[in-house]
């Protein structure tokens, strides 16, 4: 027993409710990881604007998320979006709804497809096409993910510090 144990009332108890919370914490990283990448792909299709056709759906499929395994080093990659050439399809104006689209005054040109010899063909535009505004829904979403990632790393660090500090390993 330390020192600090023998003279606190109810140290054992205090000490190992410390124990609990680290390991509830820190966890198993893969784990927490595989959570925070699920939770990250609800937030992106909760993001999504209502108006998108099939986004949500897609994005919800177990196909969009992708978990890559490398046996010579151990490490874990994973991959959250439309990955497979279905969903794509499905899906495919998902970039312009993230970034938005550039409009068009009446009389400017525009690209439109390649002529035989390879060369960009441009069209003149008729009538004035408004631009889209952008509406996110991956970017805050990894966003959130790389703060709540980063939150659980930094209470894990505290928490062992404290405990080496306090001599409670």
């Amino acid at each position: 027993m330390s020192e600090l144990q023998s003279r606190i009332e109810g140290g054992e108890a205090f000490i190992a409710k410390l124990s609990r919370f680290e390991e509830a914490v820190v966890g198993d990283k893969e784990e927490m990881i595989d959570e925070e990448i699920r939770a990250t792909q609800r937030e992106w299709a909760d993001l999504v604007p209502v108006r998108t056709g099939k986004a949500r759906e897609q994005i919800l499929k177990e196909e969009a998320l992708l978990k890559i395994e490398t046996p010579s080093n151990g490490h874990i990659q994973w991959r959250l979006g439309l990955l497979t050439k279905a969903q794509l399809a499905a899906a495919y104006y998902l970039f312009w709804v993230e970034f938005g689209t550039k409009g068009y005054a009446k009389g400017d040109r525009r690209a439109g497809g390649r002529d035989k010899r390879g060369r960009r063909r441009k069209h003149k535009v008729t009538r004035a096409i408004p631009a889209r505004p952008a509406q996110p829904s991956f970017r805050p979403a990894a966003a959130n993910f790389i703060r709540r990632v980063v939150d659980a790393r930094r209470w894990a660090r505290i928490i062992s510090g404290n405990k080496e500090k306090l001599g409670l390993n």
